[in-house]
């Protein structure tokens, strides 16, 4: 991708519904996030703002709304097949999409015969036309392509992304679990390349003891590359369910990824329901 951020989201952490082979919780089923509360760095004065989730009849999300958007961070708009499917993921700044606006990015999926998500093809500022998303005029084609491999659990193992030029080296970022069901070892590479914009890298997390909410439907679980089952982080609280209501954020981190929304330097007022 063209933007940092974008690398960012799709590289270390920001479309059945992505179904992979969607798995069946029953302690939480039915039960969805539905919105947060924080302060971000979208809002003036890195002030407070917040995201709100719409879904559709089928259960699967449709729309990511933050009350404030500013380069880098957009809404999201999700697509379905009839199949429910997720097709498209669409990052855009205004409050409708009209033809002829312009999007900040358009991720177009392609599916394996198991429904799972395996090529992410991208396009950079194009425009909503009448029966969809289009690249920009002119547009040399694609400008980021992803491609995805999964476990026998359907878990994400490989994440290949070619920059730009698709003849550019790749990066790769494979995924190693644990018994616990959880990420240990995110290695990062990308061959003959190691600079300070595209660093290899070894990422080792850690978890606390809880459900992962991620794990309420397999879009989240794709969006931010998480099939975790416990949580990289130990939030400030957890409701009844053990699923996280407020998140402290480590202030040296560049950036933090939840459900595809980056730029929070707090997240507080996690609201979930059915």
């Amino acid at each position: 991708m063209k933007s940092n951020y974008l690398l960012a989201l799709l590289t270390l952490i920001f479309a059945g519904c992505v179904k992979p082979a969607p798995t069946i919780f029953p302690q939480h089923t039915g039960l969805k996030i539905l919105s947060w509360k924080g302060t971000s760095v979208a809002a003036p004065d890195d002030g407070s703002d917040s995201v709100k989730i719409t879904y559709n009849r089928a259960g699967n999300p449709v729309r990511i709304q933050r009350i404030h958007t500013s380069t880098g961070y957009p809404h999201y708009k999700l697509q379905y097949d009839q199949q429910q499917r997720l097709t498209d993921l669409i990052e855009f700044y205004g409050t409708n999409e009209q033809i002829g606006d312009v999007f900040h990015a358009w991720h177009k999926f392609v599916h394996d015969n198991q429904n799972r998500i395996i090529r992410d093809s991208i396009y950079v500022f194009g425009f909503f036309g009448p029966h969809g998303p289009l690249p920009r005029p002119h547009s040399s084609g694609i400008d980021d392509l992803y491609s995805y491999a999964y476990d026998a659990q359907n878990r994400m193992v490989k994440m290949t992304r070619k920059m730009g030029d698709l003849n550019s080296d790749d990066i790769t970022t494979n995924y190693h679990y644990n018994s616990q069901g959880n990420v240990y070892w995110i290695k990062v590479r990308q061959p003959n390349t190691d600079s300070l914009q595209y660093p290899n890298a070894d990422i080792y997390p850690t978890y606390d003891h809880q459900f992962n909410p991620h794990r309420l439907h397999p879009v989240w679980q794709f969006i931010d590359r998480d099939y975790n089952n416990n949580n990289p982080f130990n939030a400030a609280s957890y409701n009844i369910y053990g699923l996280p209501t407020s998140i402290p954020i480590d202030p040296t981190l560049g950036y933090f990824s939840y459900f595809g929304i980056i730029g929070f330097k707090t997240i507080d007022h996690i609201k979930y329901g059915y």
